[in-house]
Order: C-alpha cells, then sequence, then structure tokens
C-alpha cells in the first residue's frame, strides 16, 4: 500500500479508498534488468474496507481479487479497482505468515456491504490456506 487506507461513512455504509502498487521485471534484449511499476486506486465498501482500514497501513502487502472500473470526469479517465476479495499476505497482518483471506464464498455473512450498487453482499471470514506458497 502507498499510503494508509482511509474510511469515509456513505449514506449507511462506508467507504474505504487506498493505493496499491504492481511491479514488473524483466531483462530486456541487451540483458539489462528493467522494473515497471504501476499505482492503483482501490475501493473496498462496508465490513471488508473496515477489516482492511483496521489491518493494514502503508507498506503492507495485500493480495486483491476485483473489477477494474473506467469513469471519465472533465475529460479524463480514471481507473478504480472494486475489491471483491483481498488476502493477507504480510506476516506481521496475518499472524505469523499464514495466509488468510476474506471473500464473498466464504460461509460468513457480515450483511450487506451498503454499496447499494445491486452487488450481492459481502461475506467475510478468514480462511487458512493450504498453499505452499
Amino acid at each position: 500500500m502507498g499510503k494508509p487506507p482511509e474510511t469515509r461513512a456513505v449514506q449507511q455504509t462506508s467507504v474505504t479508498k487506498f493505493s496499491v502498487a504492481t511491479s514488473e521485471r524483466w531483462k530486456d534484449k541487451q540483458g539489462n534488468k528493467q522494473d515497471k511499476t504501476e499505482w492503483h486506486n482501490c475501493e473496498c465498501w462496508g465490513k471488508q474496507g473496515e477489516v482492511i482500514a483496521q489491518y493494514f497501513s502503508k507498506g503492507s502487502q495485500i493480495l486483491l481479487d476485483g473489477s477494474v472500473h473506467y469513469q471519465e470526469n472533465d475529460g479524463k479517465w480514471y481507473t478504480t479497482v472494486k475489491v471483491s476479495s483481498f488476502h493477507f499476505v504480510d506476516s506481521k497482518s496475518s499472524g505469523g505468515g499464514q495466509q488468510q483471506q476474506t471473500n464473498n464464498s466464504s460461509g460468513f455473512d457480515v450483511g450487506d456491504n451498503g454499496n447499494n450498487f445491486g452487488e450481492p453482499p459481502v461475506n467475510s471470514v478468514p480462511v487458512d490456506d493450504d498453499l505452499p506458497f
């Protein structure tokens, strides 16, 4: 994360906004290492956003699932990742290095995510992954 998440009340729910970086590394034709970093604005509604604001801060690593939305404002195009689920990646955030996730397919219902845009309620519960990485 590039800066601490910011949560604000919207009608009867909340939205949490934050930015994340993605990096790509490769070698060019001459064998020189190249790096490219891009920043992405993200938003997460309701309880999931509140969890992100509580457990993540600037410099935290987070794995996100979501969809990219484009919006034009005064002739400029903006992109936002609307987060549908996330995973704890940092050992300091996930309690001893285990990956945990919160997503829409878990069995725990935290109620309406409050976005009022016809999206399904967001469910959230930590789940241990048995993945070797």
